[in-house]
């Protein structure tokens, strides 16, 4: 069976369209995708595969200086083969040199901005997640007032065309050009024009460099591992929960648009693998009302293919009254009413004395909560065996959902 190769980066034909092919696998680190089915296990093609790797694979963008001077470096020693020069008088030599050089400077420009185009994500193909997040990042970088992801993409292509197109007629006066003279004019004027053009847009390339490194240092939850999202008011005992679970040492996931960070953990069961990550404290208001992290805890809940532990602190010694962590948790609840999401409550700090006090409240609320403590271990095994099971279905209920090629 022939297949097709699907680039991973952005048609430059069109920034915004692809058409997925039922059969899919990696190949040297692009999609290779066939139109029907063959031997291998078939996998969704795009949505979910190597999701976290993703923007993780974004090219490192050389400062507009440094492009500009390399494309002029390389230019200069462009020079004309043996058969070319054969025969040719010395106007001619010069015209033939002069557009060499001149196409080769435009090459070094346009070539290496259609490499940046090719090898970022196009951003309808990554996860909802990871798009959510991208939306975040940019907008707190103040890229999201040129277009974010793609409007910052569609100004490195049309400063590529730009230079496509100029470069092309500019050539027009060299060979046009009736004497040495006229030849070496036409041949600085032809430089200096494309360079003008380059630095002209130079704001683009610093802004495609700014997004890269952004997005680039974005630790992003995998989207291919079972997930068990933690979330629950402010410092209600989220972060201490994966830090228990996790085999090793959390990783702690820094944004750009917050000073506070996310625990996020990893830990295997039988042989397979579970993420665990905790969710910005949420806050009773209107989603209008919420802030960035905020904002990141929501696409979280709304997108990941999760098992939602929702924790509350019956002390209130988290500062957050129970009444209102009941208010979040409804609220929650209502925003992502999805059948198939699986939901734990966790009612954390039973080893405080004040934990009781508003215990019967909560009941009246909850479905089959379960109390654990970090501190004393107090149910932590069988909370574990929950949230396993849980993941397990939740993933069964996915890969039954997955359309058969």
């Amino acid at each position: 069976m022939g297949f097709v190769t699907v680039y991973q980066g952005l048609s430059t034909k069109d920034l915004h369209t692809s058409q997925p092919t039922n059969k899919c696998r990696r190949n040297r680190g692009l999609w290779v995708c066939a139109d029907s089915k063959s031997s291998g296990e078939w996998r969704q093609p795009f949505e979910t595969r190597n999701g976290r790797n993703r923007l993780r694979e974004i090219p490192v963008i050389s400062k507009p200086e440094e492009h500009l001077s390399r494309a002029l470096r390389v230019s200069s020693r462009a020079s004309l083969d043996a058969v070319t020069k054969r025969g040719k008088s010395f106007n001619e030599l010069l015209r033939l040199s002069s557009l060499k050089k001149l196409d080769t400077f435009r090459q070094e420009l346009a070539n290496r901005l259609e490499k940046y185009l090719r090898e970022f994500p196009r951003k309808s193909k990554l996860h909802p997640y990871e798009d959510a997040l991208v939306d975040l990042t940019l907008e707190s970088i103040g890229l999201n007032k040129y277009g974010g992801y793609n409007g910052v993409l569609e100004e490195i292509l049309d400063l590529k065309k730009k230079i496509n197109i100029q470069g092309k007629d500019l050539s027009n006066g060299i060979r046009n050009a009736e004497n040495k003279k006229g030849l070496e004019k036409a041949f600085e004027d032809a430089f200096t024009s494309l360079e003008n053009i380059y630095r002209k847009n130079w704001g683009s390339v610093e802004r495609l460099k700014l997004m890269a490194i952004a997005l680039h240092r974005l630790q992003i939850a995998d989207v291919d591992v079972p997930t068990i999202i933690i979330a629950g008011a402010p410092n209600v005992g989220k972060s201490s929960l994966v830090r228990v679970y996790s085999s090793g040492i959390p990783e702690v996931c820094a944004y750009p648009f917050t000073t506070k960070t996310i625990i996020m953990g990893h830990f295997t069961e039988s042989g397979r693998t579970f993420q665990m990550t905790d969710t910005p404290g949420l806050l009773n208001r209107d989603e209008d009302d919420r802030n960035t992290i905020e904002k990141l805890a929501v696409a979280a809940l709304q997108h990941l293919n999760s098992v939602v532990l929702f924790i509350v602190d019956l002390t209130e010694d988290c500062g957050t009254s129970v009444a209102d962590q009941l208010e979040l948790r409804t609220a929650i609840r209502e925003r992502f009413p999805r059948a198939d999401r699986q939901w734990i409550d966790v009612l954390s700090k039973s080893d405080l004395d004040e934990f009781f006090k508003h215990e019967s409240l909560y009941l009246e609320n909850a479905t089959d909560p379960i109390q654990v403590s970090v501190e004393t271990g107090q149910n932590l095994e069988p909370l574990k065996d929950r949230f396993i099971k849980a993941t397990t279905e939740a993933a069964e209920n996915q890969q039954a959902t997955i359309p058969k090629p």
